[in-house]
């Protein structure tokens, strides 16, 4: 489209400080900004720590897409169901589990086992598990908590209508690209593309077009792969990305998903 890109990477900036004004180096080197800067990170944990560099590109004034705020919010689930259900947002049940002494209440309010069990920050289906039975929710809780270093774990809501299948819908400022419909393979109930799990082109219906649409700003988001899943009271939101994959997408749909993001962030640098 007639811009250079470049690609940076996080670790490589170097932030300093003095008295009077902050300065920015990349590989040693002055980092002398862009018209606009499109984030994609990676990174699942300390995530405010570690995109501590995009909050400095946008306090010096470049603009920035996604934000930090917005990237903070995604990363952690909890946070994530916190904010969609205030803005009234369906979501599956969710449990959020401090204690073993809440175990037995964790699970009733989610409607029961089969539940699924969640690391606060995780993506591409790692840190989520499906417990069948009360013994291995007891085992898999030791195995969580020790594993991530906090007694923080979600309990959310099995929804067996959904029959291993979730819609992606990717949304680019108040615009709905499109979706896709993944269904996990056989054994699997996560339906990542990655993960083995197979993806066709997704009708979307102006409702999920609305609930994604509402997810994402909710957020902060300007770009999103918003995960609904469908249920007998509807289309819910089970996650919200800030940096989705859409290589799968694009190949399901057709659709440029690239140049579109691209377009966005030229339009708000021309802002």
């Amino acid at each position: 489209m007639g811009y250079r890109v470049r690609v940076y990477r996080i670790d490589r900036f170097l932030l300093f400080f003095d008295h009077d004004r902050a300065w920015i180096y990349y590989n040693g080197k002055p980092f002398r900004g862009c018209n606009v800067i499109i984030t994609r990170p990676s990174v699942l944990d300390n995530v405010d720590l570690n995109v501590f560099i995009i909050k400095q590109f946008e306090l010096m004034g470049m603009p920035v897409v996604n934000n930090y705020i917005s990237i903070v919010r995604a990363k952690n689930k909890l946070r994530t169901a916190q904010i969609l259900r205030h803005h009234n947002i369906p979501i599956p049940a969710t449990a959020v589990l401090r204690r073993l002494e809440d175990f037995d209440m964790a699970i009733k309010k989610v409607k029961g086992i089969p539940l699924i069990m969640k690391k606060v920050s995780g993506s591409l289906g790692k840190g989520v598990m499906i417990v069948e039975s009360k013994r291995a929710a007891n085992s898999t809780l030791d195995a969580f908590w020790n594993d991530e270093g906090s007694n923080l774990l979600l309990f959310q809501e099995y929804v067996k209508e959904s029959k291993g299948e979730d819609t992606r819908v990717i949304v680019v400022g108040n615009k709905m690209l499109g979706g896709i419909v993944r269904k996990a393979k056989k054994g699997e109930f996560r339906s990542n593309l990655h993960l083995g799990g197979t993806g066709r082109k997704a009708e979307v219906t102006p409702e999920m077009t609305e609930l994604s649409i509402k997810a994402a700003h909710a957020l902060g988001l300007e770009i999103a792969g918003v995960d609904l899943l469908n249920t007998s009271r509807g289309p819910v939101v089970m996650e919200v990305n800030s940096n989705p994959g859409f290589e799968g997408f694009e190949q399901c749909t057709g659709i440029n998903v690239a140049k579109e993001i691209v377009r966005y962030a030229l339009s708000l640098a021309k802002k």
